[in-house]
């Protein structure tokens, strides 16, 4: 009961201009708990989500006892964050994934200026998922072959 107030103390001031608060609030939600569990790369995206399921709807729960908020929403969003998490861990089949990784925060701090514009010069490129992918497809009989 406790998570779901403390959390709700930091939602309460998220408004939008359009006063779809309860959008707003459940997007916020799904990311911070889409990100807080643990991912296991040998699950699929949707097993992950499910182990995690049960205490994503208790905190769902919990924050809507204090703040209203589209539970239902809030649980959708955080079963396509797991997926792409998941996405991120085991394979990247979406240029755009892989362009915002590449251009994010994190890789500028381990990046050089000139491996970032390699990053985006590769997937911008037309080759890059048929190569990524043929790529992928050897390594996953990395797998099963040791």
């Amino acid at each position: 009961m406790r998570i779901g107030y403390e959390i709700s103390q930091y939602l309460k001031d998220v408004k939008t201009q359009e006063g779809n608060d309860r959008t707003l609030r459940a997007m916020m939600v799904a990311n911070a708990l889409g990100y807080h569990f643990p991912i296991d790369p040998s699950k699929s995206a949707i097993d992950n989500a499910e182990d995690h399921m049960a205490a994503a709807k208790k905190v769902v729960s919990q924050i809507n006892e204090n703040l209203a908020l589209d539970s239902k929403l809030a649980l959708a969003l955080f079963q396509q964050v797991i997926g792409i998490r998941h996405e991120l861990i085991v394979g990247v089949g979406d240029i755009s994934i892989i362009e915002a990784a590449a251009k994010s925060y994190t890789a500028s701090v381990h990046q050089t200026s000139a491996e970032t514009v390699t990053a985006t010069a590769l997937v911008t490129n037309l080759e890059f998922m048929r190569t990524q992918n043929g790529i992928r497809q050897v390594l996953l009989g990395l797998n099963t072959d040791e």
